[in-house]
């Protein structure tokens, strides 16, 4: 979501964006932006001839460091976490960097030219609603907090909890505990958090939280957990918790749901932070970085 919604504003620039989506052979156009089904078997030679940067990440940025030497092209990596690569940190040359967070290039620090964009949620694209009932936790891997949820809600039979299958990962589910409703993945996460009176983000990691932000853009307060990269996105919209802390969870949420001020004065800060948060700034200080790699030669670190 992070990539798709830099390439629509870059777009909205005057970028011509061609995405490639490695998980399939199909062609298509999504939200306006042309998308290449691709295997990397194929031959690539045409799409590296056309591009004048190179934008890649996660597991795909091995193969695009090879190739961007080969082409001779200069390379932007959307840095999504703190985890080092060996192989970037070496190659400089030719190398910029798109941090999703100033946590991430504090731990990172990496030598290569730089901006910092963090996950675009736009405040002004979501409605506050306080139509919601469930308390919600996305995506139910290990990381995110699958197994806490099955275990908060045993503890908390009296509330309706709505889990949402994420992408990624063993999804962690209980269909014994009724207390839970489990969804699918969704195509539009608005529908859900218009569902949702608070969110849990129960995480052992986060360079971010990007579900957070969404979440308090909607008027949703959130539960998160003390991973280093929440506590930056949020700041003081939130209630942080030990994870493991399952009594900890338990009461936080009582308080939360129970008490009509507590749950005001968070949702207060909530859309007071989502604010603060956003987006337009970040996206036109890359759209001028974009820019500058093209034109590296003109470049002011």
């Amino acid at each position: 979501m992070m990539a798709h919604r830099i390439a629509k504003f870059l777009q909205s620039k005057g970028h011509n964006i061609k995405v490639i989506n490695g998980s399939c052979n199909n062609n298509s156009v999504f939200e306006g932006i042309e998308v290449i089904g691709f295997n990397l078997n194929k031959n690539d030679h045409d799409l590296w001839l056309w591009a004048d940067v190179v934008v890649t990440h996660l597991v795909n940025t091995h193969y695009c460091l090879n190739q961007a030497r080969k082409y001779n092209k200069k390379l932007i990596h959307l840095i999504h976490n703190s985890f080092s690569d060996h192989i970037l940190k070496v190659r400089e040359n030719a190398n910029y960097l798109v941090y999703n967070s100033d946590y991430v290039r504090r731990i990172l620090g990496y030598n290569h030219p730089y901006t910092i964009c963090i996950p675009p949620v736009n405040y002004r694209d979501y409605e506050v609603s306080n139509k919601g009932s469930y308390i919600t936790l996305v995506n139910l891997n290990e990381n995110k907090g699958g197994r806490i949820l099955i275990e908060i809600a045993k503890r908390l039979p009296e509330y309706k909890f709505l889990a949402i299958e994420g992408g990624y990962y063993d999804q962690i589910k209980d269909e014994s505990v009724k207390n839970i409703k489990y969804l699918p993945p969704q195509v539009d996460m608005k529908k859900i958090y218009n569902k949702t009176k608070l969110l849990l983000m129960p995480s052992e990691y986060e360079s971010w939280g990007q579900v957070a932000i969404e979440a308090i853009a909607s008027g949703v307060p959130v539960l998160s957990s003390e991973a280093q990269g929440l506590k930056e996105a949020l700041g003081n919209a939130t209630i942080s918790i030990d994870r493991k802390n399952i009594d900890a969870w338990v009461k936080y949420i009582k308080v939360v749901m129970e008490d009509s001020a507590v749950y005001s004065k968070l949702q207060e800060l909530s859309i007071l932070r989502a604010k603060e948060l956003d987006p337009i700034p970040y996206l036109e200080r890359l759209n001028t970085f974009f820019e500058q790699v093209k034109n590296v030669k003109s470049w002011k670190q």
